[in-house]
């Protein structure tokens, strides 16, 4: 008997082996191998150890390492701690989490973005507060806290959100993000019309704008910024209309009454009224239906061409004709002619004066008009000449300007004073005329801008950046960011020192209509390209979706191409990324808003053109709503083609939102394959190649119970990979690595960034459920289970209740 019972409890003692080794397993996560072939690997959750994780990013090395970067927090001693975190793929398994930086306090989004160069150096940005910092780390000791370096702050003084790092093959840093200026004003900006389009000046930098060609070569007669701060401008082609990040034309098959406008003005109720010379058009706006309407002289106007339109005191409309001057209230029309003592019929500008008071620009001279009696002005009085072309009144100096065929010329109510080329004047030709915000005037002539702040002329042509010297019209942009107000623009910088010392920041947008979401890419000639969206700020929680935009840098980030639109008459471009395949293929991929299909187009020679958008078959894009601040992404493997990762669907069928992954070859896309589906959606997608062939993605879910509510979300981050058929890349030789510098000066207007490699004494020890090297005594517990499970197995053998249960367990797997 003696023998048989230690026989029993031999028995009994394996069971409970195996019994604890399944439990210690159950509980252990469990490490993915990456899969061989085509196939992906099974998906591996990351964020093991915390509550909330989202916002992740992955760079690979040659060596098909894979580094894991998100963004992750807690609750300490009532402050929200804001984390990085870190996870690595060493080739076997995927490295238990790390928080590495303490970026903030606050519950601020990170936003993290990596990339590792040819030394295996990784390189970090993320945000901290508001702020977009740097740093970097040796990608065989990240994992630690102390082997980051201390950050380097690239943002300036404004809010920073999105940002985005990549790294040349001579170890050159690039980086992208976006930053609103708030509190800030901005610069002051004049839209200046010639005969060959539009000039936008903000004081220091000439953009001619022809998006398109939307403006290019037009002559534009008049322009006018409405209430909301959209810019319209009259052409020889019809009326165009920019809201800071998109073009509008209007023609006669919209319902104007010529293609030619002259005149722009905006009545009280909103309502636009273009002059031109086949009558004068109104466009409503907020009309749902017959949103044109045109006036001629059968419906009372004076005349048919139309040269100045203006809307006095009381709200009426003063219309400006070849055949006099037509009054309208909204009721009647009531034409002055020279019958009435104007100057003449032919009028050519309009000013309103004080109370109701009226200046008219005649071809015979000026006319004032108090509403009952008419007054004349000509060179016998002091005007320059008798020919006028634009008249404009100083209303806080009760003064009138008129630009004339020989001169400029003012009147304060008493006296005239006239202003030629021996003054100062391009031309004695004066066209247009406008007053600044900052009492600055401009004057527009045949031979260029002039600017007059009241003791000296200054002239600008085309050699300092006019479209062309014939100008004809001037506004000022007074509501600059119309469509995003504080909202953000798309900065650059880059570092050719491994990150001691930074370019100065680049605005690579500057639309102001809130650009967000950039994406960088570097090419193998040392090209740089940027994708962007426009219009839709969520965090500044302003605009709306407007295009998405390109840019393209030849030398390394040293100068810029101008920005390429995306644009469809279906909608806005929005969450576009990029790829560069065979042949410096470029590949942009995007969406529309209130459109599930994906487009694509293609340019093979650095965004110059452009192919016309095409669908990409096979898959369904997520919903817009109610998360419209995702994206998708792709890289290049050895053989140049093109892996897109995307939220989306197989089918209309289909439920569950899936992560796909689709290949362009060059030709045509490939089928789409699964990578993973899951209950609660996947978001925000993000892939990196490494050694040529080695694939990995990685993204985050959260439960749609708590889809804003990230705080008691079960948000978790993701990855997985993915061995290609794509000939293997040979690492490159370990290079030196340049030790980053301790003690950097600090980059002008840049104040010296705090390091957060370690926790601050003031938080009172480590938060609750953190993972810090510390742990790893956690590891040697797990470890050492067994043997304590079975000496506790053995102390309790004899107890009734155990053996009999023991028993039970071997006579039902037959060992009795």
């Amino acid at each position: 008997m003696k023998i048989i019972f230690r026989a029993h409890w031999f028995r009994y003692i394996i069971v409970g082996i195996l019994l604890t080794g399944f439990g210690l397993l159950a509980l252990q996560p469990y490490p993915t191998i990456l899969a061989q072939g085509m196939g992906w690997s099974e998906p591996v959750m990351l964020s093991t150890n915390t509550i909330s994780s989202w916002f992740s990013d992955v760079a690979v090395d040659a060596d098909g390492r894979a580094y894991v970067v998100w963004n992750s927090g807690r609750v300490s001693g009532g402050e929200t701690l804001d984390l990085l975190m870190y996870s690595a793929w060493d080739g076997q398994r995927w490295l238990e989490p790390n928080d590495v930086i303490l970026t903030a306090k606050g519950g601020y989004t990170i936003r993290p973005a990596l990339a590792v160069d040819a030394s295996r150096t990784l390189h970090l940005t993320y945000r901290g507060g508001t702020v977009v910092y740097y740093a970097q780390a040796p990608s065989d000791r990240a994992s630690t806290a102390s082997s980051w370096t201390t950050t380097r702050r690239l943002s300036g003084t404004g809010n920073a959100y999105y940002s985005d790092v990549a790294v040349d093959s001579n170890g050159g840093i690039h980086v992208v993000w976006n930053e609103a200026v708030a509190d800030e004003q901005h610069e002051k900006v004049l839209w200046i019309g010639t005969i060959s389009g539009t000039t936008r000046y903000n004081g220091t930098e000439w953009q001619n704008y022809s998006p398109l060609g939307w403006l290019g070569n037009r002559q534009v007669y008049a322009m006018l910024e409405d209430e909301e701060g959209v810019q319209w401008f009259g052409t020889d082609r019809g009326v165009f209309r920019y809201d800071g990040g998109t073009w509008q034309s209007f023609s006669t098959r919209d319902g104007l009454a010529s293609d030619r406008v002259y005149a722009i003005a905006q009545d009280w109720d909103g309502v636009l009224w273009f002059g031109t010379d086949q009558g004068a058009s109104c466009y409503d706006q907020s009309a749902r239906a017959d949103k044109w309407k045109t006036y001629t002289a059968t419906d009372g106007l004076a005349g048919n061409e139309i040269r100045a339109i203006a809307v006095d005191r009381e709200g009426v409309l003063w219309f400006g004709t070849d055949s006099g001057v037509s009054r309208y209230d909204g009721r009647k029309w009531h034409t002055y002619t020279v019958q009435d003592r104007l100057a003449d019929d032919r009028v050519s500008a309009i000013a309103v004066g004080q109370e109701t008071r009226m200046w008219f620009g005649t071809q015979n001279g000026v006319s004032y008009f108090d509403g009952a009696v008419w007054t004349n002005y000509t060179i016998e009085d002091g005007l320059a000449d008798n020919q006028v072309h634009d008249v404009l009144v100083d209303r806080r100096q009760g003064g009138v300007w008129f630009g004339t065929e020989g001169g400029l010329s003012y009147y304060d109510g008493q006296k005239w004073v006239t202003y030629t080329t021996k003054d100062g004047l391009a031309d004695n030709i004066v066209l247009a005329l406008a007053l600044d915000t900052d009492r600055v005037l401009w004057v527009g002539t045949p031979s260029g801008l002039c600017r007059y702040d009241g003791k000296r002329w200054t002239i600008y042509t085309t050699q300092d950046g006019l479209v062309d010297n014939h100008v004809q019209a001037i506004v000022e942009d007074k509501v600059v960011n119309a469509i995003c107000p504080n909202c953000a623009d798309i900065f650059y910088r880059r570092s050719t020192d491994g990150g001691a010392h930074w370019s100065a920041p680049v605005n690579l947008s500057n639309s102001y209509a809130g650009s967000v979401k950039p994406q960088i890419r570097v090419d193998e000639r040392g090209g740089v390209h940027v994708v962007w969206e426009e219009g839709e700020d969520w965090y500044a929680g302003a605009g709306y979706p407007v295009s998405s935009m390109y840019i393209y840098s030849p030398d390394n980030g040293k100068t810029w191409t101008t920005p390429v639109v995306f644009t469809s008459p279906h909608g806005a471009p929005q969450q576009i990324t990029m790829g560069i395949g065979h042949q410096g293929e470029l590949i942009v991929i995007w969406r529309l808003p209130n459109d599930n299909r994906l487009y694509y187009q293609r340019s093979m020679d650095n965004g110059v053109s452009w192919t016309e958008p095409q669908t990409i078959p096979g898959v369904l894009a997520k919903e817009w709503e109610p998360m419209s601040l995702d994206s998708c992404d792709a890289a290049t493997d050895s053989s140049g083609n093109v892996h897109l990762l995307v939220l989306g669907r197989l089918s209309e069928l289909e439920k569950e939102l899936s992560l796909l992954h689709l290949v362009w070859d060059g030709t045509t896309w490939s089928s789409p394959t699964r990578v993973f589906m899951s209950t609660d959606p996947p978001e925000w997608p993000r892939v990196a190649i490494g050694g040529g062939n080695k694939l990995f993605v990685t993204w985050f879910t959260r439960d749609e119970a708590h889809i804003k509510d990230s705080e008691r979300g079960r948000y978790k981050v993701w990855a997985a990979g993915c061995q290609l058929s794509s000939p293997a890349q040979t690492p490159m030789p370990l290079p030196t690595r340049t030790p980053f510098p301790t003690n950097t000066p600090a980059i002008k207007h840049t104040p010296t960034a705090t390091p957060f490699a370690t926790l601050p004494p003031d938080i009172g020890g480590l938060p609750d459920g953190l993972y810090t090297e510390a742990d790893d005594v956690l590891q040697l517990l797990w470890a050492v289970a067994p043997i304590g499970a079975l000496l506790l197995l053995i102390v309790t053998i004899k107890l009734g209740w155990l053996r009999k249960l023991m028993h039970l367990i071997l006579t039902r797997l037959g060992w009795f």
